[in-house]
């Protein structure tokens, strides 16, 4: 049990408010704040940049939008923050304010998957979205397993939190983003005829790798446990 006992529970605003609480260690605390913390930071630029530019390829309004998004300049004020030595103690005011506003993000965030998923028809986007949830739940560990072995990390703990994290569910950001930004009304239709939107594909592969990442992630905490992973 000396991995589970060193686990710390990460609040799942960590995992961009998707999966229920992951127990890593200190070490494994730090690589979930920086996997998400780069997740994101490509979310909101490359993706708000893909999403905004859509098909008529206008990149100044893409890039205008990319520009606009708070999550951006939030980054580029944490990075100022401590280069210049002002961030706030961890148990100040400021600090206790930001983290009470992260965590009321995921219920908001849920229950965004929750309408879009009330009115989507999870029928036909099913079939369109199992090779993407293959990818993301089987593929993705081994990826990262491989990912891991080449760096060398050496930390154990570092090691399975990154293979967990990188089996974890698709984040609902992709969904936020794609309902405000995505321009197209459906995408391809699919064998039987219909069409299914950005915004119903994303979310069914969200709502599929939430399912599906728990026998998943428990089996790599359990695989983490027998220090397979590290």
């Amino acid at each position: 049990m000396q991995t589970l006992d060193a686990l710390g529970s990460i609040p799942s605003v960590f995992l961009s408010s998707v999966a229920p609480p992951l127990s890593i260690a200190a070490a494994g605390r730090s690589t979930a704040v920086l996997f998400v913390l780069v997740q994101n930071l490509l979310l909101y630029t490359v993706g708000v940049y893909l999403l905004s530019r859509g098909g008529d390829g206008n990149d100044r309004v893409a890039l205008g939008r990319v520009a606009r998004q708070p999550v951006v300049w939030a980054l580029v004020a944490a990075g100022a923050a401590v280069a210049l030595g002002v961030v706030p103690p961890a148990g100040g005011t400021a600090m206790d304010t930001l983290r009470l506003v992260g965590n009321a993000s995921i219920p908001v965030f849920l229950v965004v998957l929750g309408l879009q998923v009330e009115s989507m028809d999870l029928g036909a986007t099913v079939r369109e979205t199992l090779p993407t949830v293959g990818l993301k739940l089987l593929v993705a560990p081994v990826v990262a397993v491989g990912i891991a072995a080449l760096v060398d990390i050496g930390d154990p703990t570092v090691t399975a939190a990154f293979v967990v994290l990188a089996a974890g569910p698709s984040a609902v950001i992709p969904l936020v983003l794609s309902i405000e930004f995505g321009d197209d009304e459906v995408s391809d239709p699919t064998a039987d005829g219909s069409a299914v939107s950005t915004a119903d594909y994303v979310g069914t592969v969200v709502f599929l790798t939430i399912l599906g990442s728990l026998p998943v992630v428990t089996g790599l905490v359990l695989l983490a446990e027998l220090g397979v992973l590290g």
